[in-house]
């Protein structure tokens, strides 16, 4: 079997490291291919829970129909009318 796809989230040089050598351990394990060297990559960008992780630019980018509607919720929240429960 073959794979390029995975996507990790580390926070700092060791943790990255960390990461990579257990993706590794995982794909030796399964018996996975990764990609071809030249197609690896870090950097890329990923969307998690709607928002964007560019890592090679070290930003989070968060549409702004995603902005409004969490300003909202918490303005719903801190006047004492929060609704649990409810996801748009």
């Amino acid at each position: 079997m073959y794979t390029d796809d995975g996507h990790q989230a580390m926070l700092g040089p060791e943790l990255t490291i960390v990461g990579l050598r257990t993706w590794r351990k995982i794909m030796q394990d399964l018996r996975l291919t990764m990609a071809i060297v030249q197609k690896h990559g870090l950097g890329q960008q990923v969307t998690v829970q709607g928002c964007r992780f560019n890592t090679g630019l070290g930003v989070v980018f968060i549409p702004e129909d995603k902005l409004r509607r969490a300003i909202r919720e918490l303005d719903e929240a801190l006047a004492g009318r929060a609704r649990f429960g409810v996801f748009g």
